[in-house]
């Protein structure tokens, strides 16, 4: 992850970049979110191997906005029905964020439990070098997502970076009743 991130904040001077951005809204067939992107977003499927033979489906969708100096992202873990317990969200939240602070080698600056949808959350901003990633973790039913922004500091909260975490929203089976249990 730490690499990536490298990789990532080494393009900016690379990326493609719009000549006027103009906001849209992406809701990716069976993904169950949707959220606007100040362009179209890149996407990169793969897949996380968690242990004891099982994968976790993953997409992460990507732009660098230049006008904002921002690269926002959004990625979507889809886990094997069963691997996520409903009676330990919290942990599975913790064990997000450390894995995420581990991989990037940022430091925790604020941690704040919120709600999406009416499912426990949590909101971070982290140091990374000379840079604040803010993010937003949920959990429905067997999918993880992670809304993040990397800027400067001081830009974490930018009206745009207002607009992009507000626009985020559970949709489809993700905002209903979801799997938990192996059937």
């Amino acid at each position: 992850m730490k690499q990536l991130l490298i990789a990532l904040l080494l393009s900016l001077s690379v990326w493609p970049a719009a000549a006027e951005e103009a906001w849209q809204v992406l809701k990716p067939d069976g993904r169950g979110f949707e959220i606007a992107f100040p362009q179209k977003p890149e996407v990169k499927e793969g897949d996380e191997d968690i242990g004891d033979g099982q994968v976790a489906k993953t997409w992460t969708y990507s732009i660098l906005s230049l006008s904002e100096n921002t690269i926002y992202d959004v990625t979507i873990a889809e886990y094997p029905v069963g691997a996520i317990n409903p009676n330990e969200l919290a942990q599975h939240l913790d064990n997000a964020r450390d894995g995420g602070l581990r991989s990037s080698g940022g430091t925790l600056k604020s941690e704040t439990k919120i709600a999406i949808a009416g499912l426990p959350a949590r909101e971070l901003l982290v140091d990374l070098m000379g840079m604040v990633a803010r993010s937003r973790i949920v959990i429905a039913g067997n999918r993880l997502f992670i809304v993040g922004a990397i800027t400067s500091k001081g830009a974490e909260q930018s009206p745009a970076s207002e607009k992009y975490f507000a626009s985020f929203k559970l949709s489809g089976s993700a905002a209903a009743s979801p799997p938990y249990a192996k059937k």
